[in-house]
């Protein structure tokens, strides 16, 4: 009996300490902001310069919120007319947010109080980033089976979005899109992490 009680003492004061020592480096995390009326949000991109965020929704399409103060983040914008929004990437004063099969929209957010949607591209995105004046969009194209191309698209015109390159990545599923300088990484599923030099 002795034998049960110290087995079980032992374990007790080994739960403990591990209790304590997981407690002693996990970060303290706390909800600090909310801002709920910004509709069913998909995506988000933060430029820490200016302390805006660009929130993607289903109702909105793209909101701009201020969040220099973390603790009361404000909506200053919403694009205009409203759109389906997915993905959203920013660039400067342009934006774009892919609308999964419903395409691109270009939306201009030099004024971050009045986005204006600009252009459209149609086509079936499924991630993006942009870098200076290009998106970087993994578009699926239809076969059996379906493949991805990363499309390089020109905004210089943000009226008229161009194609000026693209890369076939072969049937892969992309989880994601980022774009650093000339470089494009894709997370491409059980493909792995592609590297492209755009």
């Amino acid at each position: 009996m002795n034998r049960i009680r110290t087995t079980v003492s032992l374990m007790i004061g080994l739960l403990l300490c591990a209790a304590a020592a997981s407690a002693a480096v996990s970060p303290n995390t706390d909800l600090i902001g909310l801002v709920a009326d910004v509709g069913q949000t998909k995506d988000v991109a933060i430029d820490p310069s200016t302390g805006l965020a660009y929130v993607a929704s289903v109702q909105f399409g793209l909101a701009v919120v201020n969040v220099s103060n973390p603790a009361v983040p404000v909506v200053i914008g919403a694009a205009s007319p409203a759109f389906y929004g997915e993905h959203v990437a920013v660039s400067g004063g342009l934006a774009t947010v892919i609308s999964g099969p419903l395409g691109m929209q270009v939306v201009d957010v030099s004024n971050p109080a009045a986005p204006r949607t600009l252009g459209f591209m149609s086509g079936i995105f499924r991630a993006g980033s942009m870098a200076g004046q290009y998106a970087y969009l993994a578009a699926t194209i239809s076969g059996n089976p379906p493949t991805v191309s990363l499309d390089v698209v020109d905004l210089s015109t943000p009226a008229s979005p161009t194609v000026v390159g693209s890369l076939n990545l072969g049937a892969v599923a992309v989880g994601g899109v980022k774009a650093v300088g000339s470089l494009v990484y894709v997370a491409a599923g059980t493909s792995g992490l592609k590297v492209i030099d755009a």
